[in-house]
């Protein structure tokens, strides 16, 4: 479980140098490797996140930038 939480910690790492330089699909191809490593499901079309879900996502994409900027 510990190797499959540091390739987790590593690619979300990587995801974030990734959006930093603009690499959108390579990011894309990423963050589908991500998801399925946590288990979440697909965004289907006309879906949208709630409020405090976006809120989420954002606050973890800003996380995960400032520590890949910091390395």
């Amino acid at each position: 479980m510990e190797t499959t939480e540091t390739a987790i910690a590593l690619m979300e790492r990587a995801l974030a140098l990734l959006d930093q330089d603009a690499q959108g699909r390579i990011a894309c191809h990423l963050q589908n490797a991500l998801d399925v490593a946590e288990d979440v499901a697909p965004v289907r079309s006309g879906e949208m996140l709630a409020l405090d879900e976006e809120t989420a996502f954002f606050d973890r994409m800003d996380a995960s930038r400032a520590s890949a900027g910091s390395a």
